[in-house]
């Protein structure tokens, strides 16, 4: 019984020790702390949980994501909470990618999964929108396809529907002499997406 105790208090007491001292998110920059927990305090990325769908009738492609917040995630030093997501991309009405069922998929580390991360800004500055106000929050996030690369997301409403906007960034990397640049699977550009 003695040991049973004592292993319960060395784990509680380890467990502790891994969430001190505990940071907000949002707006954090500067030195990572070891053994800090970089934690959602006012649970924004929750507002960006949930499946979201844009359909666009000019390319005949569909977009589905679905994004779900995890806790304490370990980053080896340092404790976070993260947004991770996985998508589907339809074009002309053929599949191109479809990485929905790696939702649930526990990979040593979330920056595994096809979306992932939880940088957050406030504010109008370096908003990639242009209708940004005070109080929006936005999301950087990875995104990684044939090219990686990375989305900022919103959230906003279309006709009393909640919705997400994003712009979609690539990065093509060294090209080398005989080889062809690799063209993103999902495009470059602004996107909104409904919630479903």
């Amino acid at each position: 019984m003695k040991k049973i105790v004592l292993t319960l208090v060395l784990i509680s007491a380890i467990h502790c020790k891994a969430q001190s001292p505990i940071i907000d998110i949002v707006g954090q920059s500067g030195p990572i702390i070891n053994n800090a927990y970089y934690k959602d305090v006012n649970n924004v990325l929750n507002t960006f949980e949930g499946t979201w769908q844009s359909y666009d009738p000019l390319t005949n492609s569909t977009l589905k994501i679905v994004l779900v917040k995890k806790q304490m995630m370990s980053r080896v030093i340092y404790f976070e909470d993260v947004l991770i997501g996985e998508y589907q991309f339809i074009a002309n009405g053929d599949e191109v990618l479809n990485t929905l069922n790696n939702i649930n998929t526990v990979y040593p580390t979330p920056y595994h999964h096809k979306i992932a991360g939880n940088y957050m800004f406030v504010g109008p500055q370096r908003s990639p929108f242009t209708n940004s106000s005070a109080n929006e929050i936005r999301v950087d996030l990875h995104f990684t396809d044939n090219c990686g690369g990375g989305i900022t997301i919103r959230k906003t409403t279309v006709n009393g529907t909640e919705a997400i906007e994003f712009l979609r960034v690539s990065l093509q990397g060294t090209i080398h002499a005989g080889q062809q640049p690799k063209v993103p699977i999902v495009r470059e550009g602004f996107y909104t997406l409904l919630k479903i």
